[in-house]
């Protein structure tokens, strides 16, 4: 579980720089989405079960759903 963790890892910073990017653009949408993903965020190591993964890949996914309706 410990490479999926740095995966997710990456994904979340990379969402978190898109996050910054629309936040100029959305006037406080983008602040709401980056504070809701900074709460919900885990660490994920080697001892992990698949469900937490699965939880965080969720939430990467919604929050990208999110920002397609934004823009």
């Amino acid at each position: 579980m410990s490479q999926t963790g740095i995966q997710l890892a990456s994904r979340f910073d990379a969402l978190t720089s898109l996050l910054n990017c629309i936040k100029y653009y959305t006037e406080g949408k983008g602040e709401v989405l980056e504070k809701s993903v900074l709460t919900e965020r885990k660490t994920i190591n080697a001892k992990s079960v698949p469900d937490e993964v699965m939880y965080q890949k969720n939430i990467i996914n919604d929050t990208l759903n999110r920002i397609i309706m934004i823009t």
